[in-house]
């Protein structure tokens, strides 16, 4: 299960492996800052961010902005377990957030003609899972909430650590 879900969508070349290592962190932060998350090196581990990257011809679009470069477009992907992104609020927090993260590491300019578009899918709690077992939302949450990294890594433990299929947090509906 990943706390933090990105994919970035955007033109071939457009970001090196140190902008995409930044874009990267950046996302995970503000994802987790919305989420309410503690953004820890365990936390981290369970953040994927994905890059697809396209050859200009493989993305039409069929207007422009005068002078807007192509190879600028960028959409992002945010999927969120909807238990954690819940209300109209938080997906607005969202959207401000990872759009601030790709201006930070693109720059102030035109940016671009499209975007950045961001995108925010929240998937039904019962729809996302680890190994097919559904967490207990409400527990996995506050435990996550935690004041410590530490109470963020033991909610995290339940989840890859040993014993993981009868901790406490899973639904045993799921099983």
């Amino acid at each position: 299960m990943k706390m933090v879900f990105v994919r970035v969508h955007l033109m071939k070349e457009r970001l090196n492996t140190v902008q995409k290592e930044e874009l990267g962190a950046k996302l995970v932060q503000a994802v987790s800052e919305v989420e309410n998350l503690v953004n820890n090196h365990t936390h981290k581990e369970t953040s994927w961010v994905q890059f697809y990257e396209f050859e200009p011809e493989n993305w039409y679009a069929p207007a422009n902005v005068a002078g807007a470069d192509p190879n600028s477009r960028i959409q992002l992907d945010v999927i969120a377990p909807e238990k954690l992104l819940s209300t109209p609020e938080d997906a607005r927090a969202m959207l401000s957030k990872a759009a601030e993260a790709v201006r930070s590491v693109f720059g102030p300019g035109p940016l671009p003609a499209h975007g950045p578009w961001v995108h925010v899918y929240t998937i039904p709690f019962d729809q996302w899972a680890q190994d097919g077992r559904v967490p207990n939302w409400e527990g996995f949450r506050a435990l996550l909430r935690a004041d410590s990294p530490e109470k963020a890594d033991e909610a995290l433990a339940l989840i890859y650590g040993p014993g993981r299929h009868t901790a406490a947090v899973w639904d045993s509906n799921s099983s």
